[in-house]
């Protein structure tokens, strides 16, 4: 999805909003282009502040530069915060261009004056009233933050001047560009997850102590204590307390989690169902939670309602913890009547090793099988690959199954795939790649720290780049059915084949181009949907060459792949291939078969 693409997905959806009648009143201007910079705000009040009470907080006015939006948000540790938000609006060519440095510098220049109280007043009323209520804010040291939302992309030259801003002023500045929009899109229409909001304080539960609160039901030393081979221990909860844990912390209470709730699953409602309609069974229906913890209190006590825990992450039940929050919140006059009657098994494991800690959420998730890569999910390489992937009509899928919905143009790839094809043709490794996938084992996904002799995670993924690993992948789809079209082969069982046509097409490109440099990634991607035929002429000519390089030494063409000797001696012999004139014409002439 290019950034022109969203742009015009968030266009038709402002356009929806300046045509409903609610809205009339609040718009200044008669054509619906010229009331978009306005309802835009709006809809950042509606998807980030949660809200659809826009008059009490849209500042944008006469005489004001630099305040489009102050809104005031309740934070569950440090109270009332309140944020300032600016926005910069761009048409649809210029979305793709760049924060302008200069505008930016002049912004910041304008939040000073209004953080420090220097700002005049101005004519527009509602500015001047929500003006003052920031100014008795920051009197009694409140917290505020900085948003500047831009329909354009971000530019690196304004962080020097954020830095400083940060730094005299104490306080935070984020950027919401069209880049950051479009991600925040995707994970709420595609994925179906809530993505983080820059109206909020991130708080987190890892290495942090916290108060859980307990319930013993009047019964002294009413949990279980295991203690081998590890601390665990046994507990109720009420609502009250998930509750309380998912509007602090929010998604990163599952941060160890290679899922995170869906917002909306038959899961979800499931879950509900039962605390809407059947309350006093759902402690005898749903399964619990299962966390773990860095240490909790040593001692117990028998009566105890507090413990102390530090670091909290929820590693099974995150559908069960969302779907309490979401019910609790949703039916405040309910809650006393939830508390009374549902109690939420949790079971508390004390552990300091994160290899001890994926193997427990791998087991504890056994009813819907994880594999390997999916707890990679999380890690910086993977969340980058698929960020560039969103640039292409091809995205990334770093976890199993996570869009819940594609666009019609959109094909979503496995990261093994990407991966598999990446190794084997872009690395030159396709013995690697194949016995990766061939043993069952997945050491695509597997870290060389656990498996030294096997784990490929790191040799496959470090400096990797979506558009090089898409040109590898592509290729190979566009290639293999027409190496051996009459046996029943895999692409898995063809990758070595796959390198050799993929050095052929190499230099034959070098010598039909006249050049010496050529990036062949690049070409692929260009390329693979008008050259089909070319490349399935290379690949039959590849496939003779080799059966005349084999001759009768090896049999059938799956001992080429177990035949590590035979196979490098091959491959040398193509990469010191001279692709003649004649050698040139004859690929072109070669006849493909019906």
């Amino acid at each position: 999805m290019l950034n022109t693409e969203f742009y015009d997905i968030l266009d038709a959806e402002l356009t929806q909003l300046v045509e409903d009648n609610g809205f009339r009143p609040a718009l200044k201007h008669k054509t619906v282009e010229q009331n978009k910079p306005y309802v835009f705000l709006i809809w950042f009040l509606r998807i980030y502040g949660q809200t659809y009470r826009h008059l009490p907080y849209i500042t944008d006015g006469k005489g004001d530069s630099s305040c489009d939006i102050i809104l005031d948000i309740e934070d569950v540790v440090h109270g009332k915060v309140y944020y300032v938000v600016q926005s910069k609006w761009n048409n649809k060519r210029n979305c793709i261009k760049k924060i302008d440095s200069q505008e930016f510098k002049a912004t910041l220049d304008d939040f000073q004056l209004v953080f420090e109280g220097e700002k005049g007043e101005t004519g527009n009323e509602r500015f001047n009233e929500k003006y003052k209520e920031l100014q008795q804010h920051v009197s009694q040291n409140g917290l505020v933050r900085f948003v500047y939302l831009a329909l354009c992309e971000s530019n690196p030259e304004v962080a020097d001047n954020i830095a400083a801003f940060e730094k005299n002023h104490s306080t935070k500045i984020k950027i919401l560009d069209i880049n950051r929009l479009k991600l925040d899109y995707i994970d709420r229409h595609y994925k179906q997850i809530a993505p983080d909001s820059p109206l909020e304080i991130k708080h987190s539960p890892i290495k942090k102590k916290m108060q859980l609160p307990i319930e013993q039901l009047n019964i002294k030393q009413n949990f279980l204590r295991v203690e081998r081979p590890f601390l665990m221990y046994v507990l109720l909860l009420r609502p009250k307390t998930i509750f309380d844990l998912f509007n602090k912390y929010k998604f990163r209470l599952f941060f160890k989690n290679v899922r995170n709730p869906l917002m909306d699953s038959k899961v979800n409602e499931n879950i509900e169902a039962t605390l809407e309609k059947e309350m006093p069974f759902f402690t005898y229906f749903n399964n619990g939670i299962t966390a773990i913890t860095n240490s909790v209190d040593q001692h117990i006590n028998p009566t105890a309602e507090l413990i102390n825990v530090f670091g909290f992450q929820v590693i099974n039940g995150t559908q069960t913890v969302y779907s309490i929050y979401k019910n609790y919140r949703d039916n405040p006059g309910r809650r006393d009547l939830i508390d009374k009657e549902v109690l939420v098994t949790l079971r508390l494991i004390v552990i300091n090793s994160d290899e001890l800690s994926l193997k427990i959420t791998r087991f504890t998730n056994s009813q819907n099988p994880l594999e390997e890569r999916d707890f990679w999910a999380n890690d910086a390489i993977q969340i980058q690959l698929q960020n560039e992937s969103f640039e292409t009509k091809y995205w990334y899928e770093k976890r199993r199954e996570e869009f819940r919905i594609v666009p019609d143009d959109v094909t979503v790839v496995s990261s093994r795939d990407l991966a598999f094809s990446h190794l084997a043709l872009n690395l030159a490794r396709p013995l690697a790649a194949w016995e990766a996938i061939a043993s069952g084992g997945d050491y695509l996904f597997v870290s060389s720290e656990d498996d030294r002799k096997n784990g490929l995670y790191q040799q496959t993924f470090i400096n990797a780049q979506f558009k090089y690993m898409l040109a590898a992948y592509l290729f190979g789809e566009t290639v293999y059915p027409h190496i051996y079209p009459d046996e029943e082969l895999s692409k898995n069982e063809l990758i070595h084949e796959l390198l050799l046509v993929r050095i052929v097409l190499d230099k034959y490109l070098k010598r039909k181009l006249n050049t010496h440099e050529l990036n062949l990634n690049e070409y692929i991607l260009k390329n693979h949907e008008n050259e089909k035929l070319l490349f399935a002429k290379i690949a039959k000519f590849t496939t003779e060459l080799i059966s005349r390089m084999l001759g009768n030494d090896i049999i059938t063409k799956f001992d080429f792949t177990k035949n590590t000797p035979e196979f490098w001696d091959i491959k040398t012999r193509f990469e010191s291939l001279d692709i003649s004139k004649e050698l040139a014409e004859k690929i072109e002439n070669t006849e493909l078969d019906s």
